[in-house]
């Protein structure tokens, strides 16, 4: 958005008198006024019309001048938005008694504003919020303090056996909808479709554990024996084997049953407690991320698994693939979005 014809003949006037000051000594003006950050351009402008008309007063603008009305409008629009960001134009044109064709060209034209999309976050209830800047502080500060300490983080999660019944934006191409088959333009949803959960852990470096995939619910005889005995044990001596880690299990209750926590402690495996864990975090955790692109990868597929044990190969393959592909770059952003939160709050990083 332009500047008024006041602020044009103000800056007129210092680029004239500086002018007229260094003995009309074109050089230094140019040099003084482009360290302040104006345009070449525009002092050229100003010179050129001092040089020609002896003034450096300008024109008035082309067109007709704004109304009273219009200029009243414009400022009620301003207050109106300044309060209230999400007001719909329908509903803030109805306000001030204008079309909405006509507001939303003095919200872009006269106003200059933009129109952005808001970002999907976690609703916090109670006090979810302090709870989780605080954990996330508290996780971020002992694991900054020792270089050598590595986060490892599980979670499950649920994929439907059949690719086509997995959550995906699919789109066909056509010159109109009636050219096309059924199977194109329809997706056809199963009310309960088959699913398997998966339980993986992964570290800061990006390399996944051996996964657990199953029919059913976890509970906690099933995550100490699969998960934590025969899937993260092993991997911590893969991996980690003379290292410090930091365990940080999904906050799930079955993650701190009694015999959960008895078993880390046996291994000395140091875990964030059950105080300390950050409720409703997913944008800290970003096995999440890891977790879409993998259900992504299998929804593409065109044949889905036949039976478990297809699956499981095909979910094997493609941990690797996206472990190799993406997952130290996913992984590589977990600190500093911990560090992020424990100083400013939950919804810094979605800024």
């Amino acid at each position: 958005m332009g500047i008024s014809k006041i602020e044009r003949d103000c800056l007129g006037k210092r680029i004239a008198n500086f002018y007229n000051k260094k003995n009309k000594n074109s050089s230094e003006t140019y040099k003084h006024f482009t360290e302040e950050g104006i345009p070449r351009r525009t002092i050229a402008n100003v010179l050129a019309r001092l040089k020609l008309t002896g003034t450096y007063i300008t024109k008035s603008p082309t067109g007709r001048p704004m109304k009273k009305s219009n200029f009243e409008c414009t400022n009620k629009i301003k207050l109106m938005l300044k309060k209230n960001p999400s007001i719909s134009n329908r509903k803030c044109a109805a306000k001030v008694k204008i079309p909405t064709t006509t507001y939303r060209r003095i919200v872009s034209k006269k106003l200059g504003l933009k129109t952005f999309k808001k970002i999907k976050a976690p609703k916090y209830i109670n006090n979810q919020k302090q709870r989780a800047k605080k954990g996330c502080s508290k996780i971020y500060r002992n694991i900054s303090g020792n270089n050598d300490t590595v986060l490892i983080m599980d979670d499950e999660t649920y994929v439907c056996q059949d690719p086509m019944q997995n959550k995906m934006q699919r789109y066909y191409k056509a010159q109109s909808k009636n050219q096309v088959e059924n199977d194109h333009n329809i997706q056809p949803v199963q009310k309960f479709p088959k699913k398997y959960m998966i339980w993986q852990a992964v570290d800061e470096n990006g390399n996944f554990s051996d996964s657990f995939i199953f029919e059913g619910t976890i509970n906690s005889e099933i995550y100490l024996q699969n998960c934590l005995k025969e899937r993260l044990l092993p991997f911590i001596k893969k991996y980690h084997e003379n290292k410090k880690i930091l365990f940080w299990p999904d906050l799930a209750t079955s993650h701190y049953a009694n015999d959960c926590i008895s078993f880390l402690d046996e291994q000395n495996i140091n875990y964030v407690k059950k105080k300390d864990n950050p409720p409703n975090v997913p944008q800290a955790r970003p096995i999440e991320t890891l977790w879409a692109i993998m259900k992504r990868r299998y929804a593409q597929r065109q044949k889905g698994a036949k039976n478990l044990k297809s699956f499981k190969q095909i979910w094997k393959n493609i941990s690797l693939q996206v472990s190799n592909e993406c997952g130290k770059s996913v992984m590589a952003t977990t600190r500093k979005k911990l560090r992020a939160i424990g100083r400013k709050g939950v919804y810094s990083t979605f800024k």
